[in-house]
């Protein structure tokens, strides 16, 4: 059996990513070519979770911010596919993939946590809620590239990434609800 990793070797994994993509994205001052790059991908030690282990804390968040369990659990697997030890290439972290400044922002002290993860993630989505009146898919839009693209935009903005993160999720969302 693996044993997982401890809270200080998962941010040194994380700051070796972000050093990674740093890299990757300025190459002249680090001596290398872009090519020379190799994207980060989370390590085999800490596998994905189990939806089913993230639920009760989507829930209890959710409910505490009066968002749609549903809206965070889409956010959460389109964000990190449940992976805890997510890193992008631009250092956004854990399973709701928050970005170093944003984390601290929320008093978020461990990112990889995922009970950490998802109550700063869930605040910061509501904050993105509440800053565009309610308005779901500029919120998302919002949470993936960041609050200036989207004023700048006056809504979702054209980067296809965003677009589909966004039509992706409110498709989750939106979709019939299963008969309990």
């Amino acid at each position: 059996m693996v044993k997982p990793l401890t809270s200080i070797e998962r941010q040194r994994l994380s700051v070796e990513r972000q050093l990674q993509s740093i890299r990757k994205n300025y190459p002249e001052p680090f001596g290398q070519s872009a090519g020379d790059a190799v994207a980060a991908a989370p390590p085999a030690d800490c596998p994905p979770i189990s939806a089913a282990e993230v639920k009760p804390i989507i829930d209890r968040e959710a409910s505490r911010h009066k968002l749609d369990a549903r809206l965070v659990q889409a956010v959460v697997e389109a964000e990190s596919g449940y992976s805890p030890c997510a890193v992008s290439p631009v250092g956004a972290m854990g399973l709701m993939q928050l970005m170093p400044g944003t984390a601290e922002s929320l008093q978020v002290s461990d990112p990889f946590d995922p009970s950490q993860n998802i109550i700063g993630g869930t605040q910061y989505l509501k904050q993105m809620l509440e800053r565009y009146g309610g308005d779901v898919a500029k919120a998302l839009a919002a949470y993936n590239a960041g609050p200036a693209r989207v004023d700048a935009a006056g809504g979702v903005p054209a980067i296809p990434e965003t677009q589909e993160y966004v039509r992706k999720i409110m498709g989750r969302i939106t979709a019939p609800r299963p008969v309990e």
